[in-house]
Formats: C-alpha cells, structure tokens, sequence
C-alpha cells in the first residue's frame, strides 16, 4: 500500500542516492586524493531509507521490524566508511578506527535485537520507529560524533579548491542543519515531529545537491 511513509523514504533514499552520485562525479574527479569513502557512506545511507520505504509499501509488521535493523546495520556500514574520512591521511589510525567501528557495529545489533527490539508503527501514513532511548542515544551520538565530523572535513576539503572558498560557510550549515534534523527523526514520537525532521533532512540534501552541482559549474570556469 502507498502511504505517506513510503513515497518520502522512497524520495529522500533516491536523492540521498543522486547525492551521492553527484558527489562521485564532481568531487571524486576534481581531487587528486579524493574521500571517496565519503559517497559509499552516503549511498548506505540511501539504501537504508529504501529500505524503510519498500517495508511502509508492504505494511507488514515483520517486514517493518526487520526493516529497521537492516537499516541500523546499513548506517552502521556507512558509519565505518565515514571513519575513513575522519582519519584520512593517518592509514594506521584509520585502520584501527575501522576495525573498532566495525565490531562496536556488529555488537550494538546484537544488543538491540536481545534488548531494545524495534517497534515501528505506521500511523496515519506516518511511520514512527518508536526508538528506545538508549538507542536513540548511541545512534545520535554516532551522528555527531562520526558523520557531522566526517561531512564538515569533506566541505573543508572541496572547498579548499580555487574559487570555492565562499561555499564553505554554506556546506557547513547544510550540513549541521541535516543532522540536527536527523537527530530530531530518531528521538520523534509523534507523526509531526517526524514529518517536521524528514523535510529538513529532504531540503538539506536537496541544497547540497543544488550546491554540488554549482560546484562543478564554478570549476570549469
């Protein structure tokens, strides 16, 4: 059934995904030593909100419930690339990062599934995940202190390139402006709260992408 939920995951995984795209043909190519961990984190990202969808579609509780741990899972995944980028130029602490990102990620799901399994619940199209705290906290502290760093050393780096010092201040917002939103989602209890985050998460990736583009514009001049 086509509800509400389904038509703004389904939307947000697939400009997350155009994002990401648009990221790996402008960025990637413009650098020589390019984040590209950066776009695979982002299209984990994507593929989670898809996810998220595809289960509002079929409306199914089990569908719903295994919906949300696949997706913790992906955004995991792309918590560990996202390590990548927030030690890139130190391969040994970026290793280690990576290998300790990736088992705090297989035991956090082994902890939620035995204590905190997910609720979700569709309510007048609407669907809330009913986040338990501590979850909500881990995964809201994962956000600020992985992907928020992460996205602010990528701006800082593309916007070292000539010309495009000016979009920095303006990558910066966008970017906190997306995990403020992001950080509401996850601790949302009602339908408004929810519809509310979504669409700053929707417009933030929407602007980066406008600004992504502008990027590639003010480099062939």
């Amino acid at each position: 059934m086509i509800t509400l939920a389904s038509v703004a995951f389904i939307s947000a995984g697939l400009l997350l995904a155009v994002y990401a795209e648009l990221f790996r043909r402008v960025v990637v190519r413009k650098l020589k030593q390019p984040p590209r961990a950066f776009g695979y984190g982002y299209l984990c990202l994507a593929a989670a909100l898809l996810v998220w969808g595809i289960a509002a579609v079929l409306g199914n509780q089990h569908w719903l419930e295994g919906s949300v741990m696949v997706g913790n899972a992906l955004l995991l995944i792309g918590s560990v690339c996202m390590l990548q980028v927030v030690f890139r130029g130190n391969q040994r602490t970026s290793t280690i990062a990576v290998g300790a990102g990736s088992l705090g990620a297989i035991a956090f799901l082994v902890w939620r599934v035995m204590f905190y399994p997910p609720s979700p619940e569709l309510v007048g199209g609407i669907l809330l995940f009913h986040t338990a705290t501590p979850v909500a906290v881990v995964l809201g502290l994962v956000l600020l202190l992985i992907w928020l760093p992460a996205s602010l050393r990528v701006a800082q780096i593309l916007t070292a390139m000539p010309g495009l010092r000016p979009l920095r201040s303006m990558y910066y917002s966008v970017y906190t402006m997306a995990t403020v939103a992001a950080l509401l989602f996850l601790s949302a209890k009602s339908p408004l709260v929810v519809a509310l985050a979504f669409a700053g998460i929707f417009l933030s990736f929407l602007m980066l992408s406008g600004t992504t583009m502008m990027v590639d514009k003010l480099g062939k001049r």
